[in-house]
């Protein structure tokens, strides 16, 4: 199990990660969802050892991953930085990979690469954007390790790709079932993906939760303004937003209603996208 203890990092002056205290458990598909600069890059970072913590711990299966080299072999980090040598050929940097992780999934790895219209003798620093986050996340899905967390993976893809990858994502863990952390803003494109959500605000967690448990999460009710009105001014639910269409009033209530709505009340449950909108900004749907 990866877990975070009150960690917290500052970048002049300003708090990008507070106490966060979150759990990964193994053989799960997460989402680290939230707006930008709610701290999805920095947990991610500070995980993978790019980036020290300036306090908590963050430890694999009771091991800190801090400079511990048998526990970053377990964990492999896709973000926007390359730590390989631009122009040598994707065979060569899939070769570095294997001497350092282990048993690298070639097969898969070639399959990934004519998906995307990439050859093995293409060099990174010569192809395009979206070509290089291909590369990435074929890094990351083909190296043997326990732990894969991709930074915004389909970042410069098309719709195909994101679609093919998104497919790869899921044969890669039937493949070898590991933990896989996607961190996204394409909350709508991974909801049939993910099983759990961790949403991330401010820098810290606010929710964790199966997806499973999704439907009582959140719900809208639709209804008249007056009817609305009397419901809430009796029940006191917890209003994450309200917004009129005419005479019709439409409220976003976190968790579950409770007993049966008054007639003229519809109720429907949130998606995941929704949910995270209303959860981290209020926002109107």
């Amino acid at each position: 199990m990866l877990s975070l203890t009150n960690v917290s990092k500052r970048f002049g002056g300003h708090d990008a990660v507070r106490a966060v205290n979150v759990q990964f458990q193994p053989g799960v598909i997460y989402g680290l969802l939230g707006k930008n600069g709610a701290g999805k890059t920095s947990v991610l970072s500070m995980i993978g050892n790019r980036t020290l913590p300036d306090s908590g711990t963050i430890l694999l299966d009771g091991v800190s991953v801090v400079d511990d080299a048998p526990a970053q072999r377990r964990m492999f980090l896709s973000n926007e930085a390359w730590p390989y040598p631009l122009y040598s050929t994707l065979s060569g940097i899939f070769s570095l990979v294997a001497y350092y992780y282990g048993d690298f999934d070639r097969e898969l790895a070639g399959r990934m690469l004519r998906s995307f219209g990439i050859g093995p003798a293409d060099r990174f620093g010569r192809l395009s954007e979206g070509k290089r986050q291909a590369v990435k996340a074929i890094l990351a899905l083909c190296t043997p390790t326990d732990y894969v967390m991709c930074d915004e993976p389909t970042k410069g893809l098309d719709a195909t790709g994101r679609e093919t990858l998104y497919r790869y994502i899921l044969e890669a863990y039937d493949r070898r079932e590991r933990t896989i952390i996607l961190s996204t803003h394409a909350i709508a494109e991974v909801e049939g993906i993910i099983e759990h959500a961790v949403v991330l605000d401010g820098g810290t967690v606010l929710e964790s939760f199966d997806l499973s448990n999704l439907v009582n999460q959140g719900v809208t009710l639709t209804a008249e303004r007056g009817v609305m009105d009397s419901y809430l001014d009796k029940t006191h639910p917890r209003v994450m937003s309200r917004q009129s269409l005419g005479n019709l009033s439409i409220v976003a209530v976190h968790g579950t209603v409770r007993g049966d709505l008054p007639a003229g009340i519809v109720s429907r449950p949130l998606d995941l996208q929704s949910y995270v909108i209303q959860l981290t900004s209020g926002g109107n749907l």
